[in-house]
């Protein structure tokens, strides 16, 4: 496994772990707690940025093609299907 998954795969569990750590306080003092909630909001913006980058990583290893490119060709190939499917059932 790519050096760069297995470092952010760490931290995304490290984040996880603190967040479970704060799940054992109960929602009563969470909720009276500004510093909980802060903490939990950033941990939850860090691990969602670690997985946007894996996700970024194995695109750049794997040469994925961007979703909206994926997304673009899909649509134009779509339309060229049904003008052909259109052209077909005219003749």
């Amino acid at each position: 496994m790519d050096d760069r998954i297995k470092e952010h795969l760490k931290r995304l569990n490290k984040y996880y772990l603190r967040l479970s750590d704060t799940r054992k306080l109960g929602k009563e003092i969470f909720i009276q707690e500004d510093l909980y909630q802060a903490s939990s909001e950033r941990y939850l913006q860090i691990a969602i940025e670690s997985c946007l980058n894996i996700g970024n990583r194995l695109i750049s290893l794997y040469q994925f093609r961007e979703p909206g490119v994926m997304l673009e060709e899909g649509l134009k190939n779509t339309i060229e299907y049904f003008r052909n499917f259109v052209e077909g059932v005219r003749v």
